[in-house]
């Protein structure tokens, strides 16, 4: 977790309400204005450079959920996504990524299995089973 910062906000709103009457310079009104920033960007550099660039940043920073990736962090997102590139990869397809349209074929092709159904059926008693286009497999026919 990060750190809360220090840093006092309400450097313009302590001054007098007309900080020129109470004896202010124009020079300490323009660095009561700049204060903020400058104690700011030197407590966060002091505190946050470290931890944003340690190994382990990515695991404490919290990340919107993506659909169909795991994790709530930026870390465990990018393992995530790393698996499933692994898996593509070594030709293995993720559960779930391949739905009923990319699976589906034409009339043509049906055409084309049917009639190789056929012809192996009876010139070498063999059935080519067709599960709804997903692959087509060869196996023995028990002569049924």
């Amino acid at each position: 977790m990060f750190t809360v910062p220090s840093v006092a906000t309400n450097n313009i709103s302590s001054l007098a309400p007309e900080p020129n009457k109470s004896g202010l310079t124009d020079a300490q009104l323009q660095t009561a204005f700049d204060k903020f920033g400058v104690e700011f960007q030197a407590w966060f550099i002091s505190t946050h450079l470290a931890e944003l660039q340690s190994t382990t940043a990515s695991g404490n920073i919290g990340s919107a959920p993506i659909s169909g990736v795991a994790g709530t962090t930026i870390y465990a997102q990018l393992v995530a996504i790393k698996g499933v590139i692994d898996s593509m990869v070594l030709g293995v397809i993720p559960l779930g990524t391949i739905g009923v349209g990319q699976l589906s074929f034409d009339v043509a092709t049906q055409v084309e299995l049917d009639a190789i159904n056929t012809a192996l059926n009876f010139l070498i008693g063999t059935k080519v089973d067709q599960a709804y286009g997903n692959a087509t497999r060869t196996r023995l026919y028990m002569g049924v």
